[in-house]
């Protein structure tokens, strides 16, 4: 008789998992479920936003009745620069802004092969309407515009060469033309490009009746054009439709990550595979453009508001630099491309601030230089001009109060982009280019 144990089943002999095993187990499931939940609720796009309140309305003008296309037919006429032999020594801004010595040859030469442009030149700006080119593809998203900032510095030259030859007359007319070509510009329906660059086509016609006040001496004409002046102020609607066009080039930029990569716009310092940029996650196209069309309607409204109210509403940080909210994958894409492509915002809206500041800064050089050549000594305040030289003290369009002006310091200044600026306090004005301070000789 066999008294042996019976064998144990193969059911019994199997071990048993240890329940931190399964507890291991079952937490990662969850955790798989809750991520691959939480990717399909936060991978979901918005709808494609509504536009349509800042939505660009381009002008459709024949060529013959659109001033841009005809001043860029007047450009066309120029000579060209780099064919002469001194243009590898001298760019045409320094011929305008900081002429070289013996530099007069040339200048006297640019300004007489310019001549046959000046009467196409006058019946472009005969035209009310203007519309510049927009983009309509990634692939011309920065329009040309060199031809009319070329046609600018020709037309600055021969404004220089007048006035050296003491036709102060001639000269201040043909800065007024300068002048106007940047308010065609500014008002172009165009992009943002278009309105900055009239804004500093403007700025240098402005400047130049400045620098051709200090040597004319007839004030009958520095009165006169004070008051001309006056009346190539511009209202802030450029920039409303210039930032308004910027939503349009948005939209590029967001075609150009899809298409090309988002290296493109860090010089190749950063870049994704086609993968992450298909991932909803990562890069949410809708979500995007409406991110950009807030940012484009709030600075829509500080448009020609003051300084301190610009300055507080700077632009929009959409990546922090520290914080957990830099590990938010969230559209970390979109977020990139806007912090990239949305520029320096309270800056470019300080463009029209500035530009008003500096007509009435000029305003005031002029009308002090007409007040000592009649009565042989600088005025005590701005307020002595009035009404003999100016209907009224021109205004700071940084603050709205009156511009600034010390006579012992023999300078009328602006407040500046920083709200604090005081020529007064400053020993060399030449160092503080980027300010608006205009030296009385």
């Amino acid at each position: 008789m066999n008294d042996a144990p019976p064998l144990p089943s193969s059911a019994s002999t199997k071990p048993r998992r240890p329940l931190w095993r399964k507890v291991c187990l079952s937490l990662f499931l969850l955790g798989t479920l809750v991520l691959v939940v939480l990717y399909v609720v936060y991978s979901r796009d918005e709808p494609m936003p509504d536009v349509s309140d800042i939505a660009i309305h381009p002008l459709q003008l024949p060529d013959e009745q659109n001033a841009y296309a005809q001043l860029v037919k007047a450009a066309a006429m120029l000579p060209d620069y780099t064919l002469y032999p001194e243009s590898a020594d001298y760019r045409l801004d320094e011929l305008v802004k900081n002429p070289p010595a013996n530099t007069d040859a040339l200048r006297n030469k640019l300004s007489a092969e310019s001549a046959p442009v000046w009467p196409q030149f006058r019946q472009a700006l005969a035209i009310d309407q203007s519309q510049a080119p927009l983009p309509h593809s990634v692939d011309d998203m920065f329009p040309n515009v060199r031809s009319l900032r070329d046609l600018s510095y020709y037309g600055l030259i021969d404004a220089e060469r007048l006035a050296s030859e003491g036709h102060f007359g001639s000269a201040f007319d043909r800065a007024f033309m300068i002048i106007e070509i940047g308010r065609r510009m500014e008002h172009s329906h165009g992009t943002l490009l278009h309105y900055l660059l009239g804004c500093a086509i403007a700025s240098d016609g402005v400047q130049a009746m400045g620098r051709f006040a200090v040597s004319s001496h007839n004030s009958t004409l520095l009165i006169q054009s004070a008051a001309h002046l006056e009346s190539y102020r511009t209202t802030p609607d450029g920039l409303v439709e210039a930032l308004r066009s910027e939503l349009n080039f948005f939209d590029m930029v967001i075609q150009l990550i899809q298409r090309d990569g988002i290296e493109k716009f860090t010089d190749g310092g950063l870049k994704a595979p086609k993968i992450v940029l298909t991932s909803n996650l990562l890069f949410k196209p809708n979500k995007t453009r409406r991110l950009y069309a807030e940012v484009v309607r709030k600075q829509i409204t500080l448009v020609g508001k003051d300084v301190a109210t610009i300055r507080a509403n700077q632009r929009v940080v959409f990546l922090p630099q520290s914080g957990i909210g830099r590990y938010n994958p969230e559209n970390v894409i979109g977020r990139l491309g806007l912090d990239i492509s949305t520029p320096t915002w309270s800056l470019i809206s300080l463009n029209y601030n500035r530009d008003q500041s500096r007509i009435s800064a000029t305003q005031a050089l002029l009308a002090i230089r007409a007040y000592k050549l009649d009565h042989g000594a600088l005025p005590e305040s701005l307020d002595a001009l009035v009404p003999d030289y100016l209907p009224s003290v021109p205004l700071d369009y940084m603050d709205f109060a009156p511009i600034r002006y010390s006579k012992k310091h023999r300078v009328v200044w602006s407040i500046g982009t920083s709200g604090e600026f005081d020529a007064t306090k400053v020993e060399d004005l030449e160092d503080e280019s980027s300010e608006i301070a205009l030296r009385i000789p």
